[in-house]
């Protein structure tokens, strides 16, 4: 195992050591690394600050990371919403791209449909920039979420785990069985139309081996029951 991102939002100020990340905020919204990580759904796990977004709609409220392109990555994180208002819009949460932030592989969005928000994760494993819905639910506010991503451009393969539970697994074909995996984004750009307020934390990224929620014991992932709902496309606001 090769551990290439490990970002608990610790550090006495900004993110922690050795992790470069750029933000881009404007029109009244929030990117705070420093935030206080308590309150409804924190797990004692996070310490004593995450990662707040508090975002405007049409605004940019983000923070990314670029490791570089790599042909494996295995991504762990953890993260809460406890407030929202999507006006029939959606709002990315989660972004994973290729190294230029041009291609987007897997994403974290919520989304309204006929009236009722939903959190979904989702994944472009043909390449053809439509993303597909591998899994969703109605969002509970407050409620802990932790995904999962393979991106395996080595094995062809993508996976999708959501509190520990597998919901999409496949082949990688088209383009995308040879985009390499290199950024990752926290947040909304402005195309993006809801409105949230979001914590994040424990993020993770490997390039060998899952990181698997033994690495985060203090969740009990029995406690989350999750339905699998159909998936469709959905394409993803640019």
């Amino acid at each position: 195992m090769a551990r290439i991102l490990s970002e608990f939002l610790e550090a006495a100020v900004g993110y922690d050591l050795g992790v470069a990340w750029t933000e881009g905020v404007d029109g009244g919204s929030t990117v705070n690394e420093d935030a206080v990580s308590s309150g409804a759904g924190s797990p004692s796990g996070w310490g004593s600050q995450c990662l707040l977004i508090d975002h405007i709609t049409v605004t940019n409220s983000y923070t990314y990371n670029i490791f570089g392109a790599t042909a494996i990555v295995f991504l762990a994180v953890e993260l809460k919403v406890s407030a929202q208002s999507m006006g029939g819009g959606d709002a990315l949460l989660l972004y994973l791209t290729d190294a230029t932030l041009a291609t987007g592989l897997f994403a974290v969005r919520l989304a309204e449909d006929s009236g009722v928000t939903y959190i979904e994760a989702v994944q472009d494993a043909d390449g053809d920039t439509v993303f597909t819905v591998a899994w969703r639910e109605p969002l509970v506010l407050d409620k802990l979420y932790r995904f999962e991503f393979k991106w395996d451009t080595t094995n062809d393969r993508w996976s999708i785990w959501v509190n520990g539970i597998l919901f999409g697994d496949g082949a990688l074909t088209g383009a995308a069985a040879t985009t390499l995996a290199g950024t990752i984004l926290i947040g909304s750009t402005a195309s993006n139309v809801g409105a949230f307020t979001a914590r994040v934390d424990s993020l993770l990224i490997d390039n060998s081996t899952r990181i698997g929620p033994d690495n985060f014991p203090l969740i009990d992932y029995s406690k989350f029951p999750i339905e699998k709902l159909a998936a469709g496309p959905r394409r993803l606001l640019a």
